[in-house]
C-alpha cells in the first residue's frame, strides 16, 4: 500500500520553484489537490501535476519547502516512474539554474546556457 511521504528540501522560494517546475515540463497549480494512491489526496499551496495519476505538493515548513507525494506511483513523463531521489536531484538543479538566471538578468546581465554531460554551464556577460 502506498502513502504520502514528506521530504524537506533546501528550496526556499515558491515563485522560483514554480518557474523551475514549469521549465521541467510540469503543469503547476496553486492551492490545489495532490493526488495519490487509491484516490487518496491532500492539498498544497503549489502542486506539480504528474503525467500519471499522482502529483507532488509543496508546502512551506519552518522557512524551507517540503515536497509531499506518493512517490511510489509518481510519473515524471508518460513512460516511466521516477524515484524521489532522482526527481529531487533534478528539481534542485533546475531550481538553482532558474534562481541564478533570474538574479543575473535582474542585474543587467545577458546569459548563455549550455548543457555538457549533464552539467549546466551559465555564462554571464554585461556590457557597459
Amino acid at each position: 500500500m502506498s502513502h504520502f511521504t514528506k521530504v524537506k528540501t533546501q528550496i526556499k522560494d515558491m515563485d522560483i520553484l514554480g518557474k523551475a517546475l514549469q521549465e521541467m515540463g510540469f503543469t503547476v497549480e496553486r492551492d490545489a489537490k495532490v493526488r495519490g494512491y487509491m484516490g487518496n489526496s491532500t492539498t498544497a499551496p503549489l502542486v506539480a501535476k504528474g503525467s500519471g495519476k499522482y502529483d507532488i505538493g509543496f508546502n512551506v515548513v519552518d522557512g524551507s519547502i517540503e515536497a509531499n507525494a506518493d512517490w511510489w506511483g509518481f510519473q515524471y513523463d508518460s513512460s516511466e516512474k521516477m524515484t524521489q531521489k532522482d526527481f529531487l536531484g533534478g528539481l534542485t538543479m533546475k531550481y538553482n539554474q532558474t534562481m541564478l538566471r533570474d538574479q543575473f538578468v535582474d542585474h543587467g546581465y545577458t546569459l548563455e546556457e549550455e548543457e555538457v554531460e549533464g552539467e549546466i554551464i551559465l555564462t554571464a556577460t554585461r556590457y557597459r
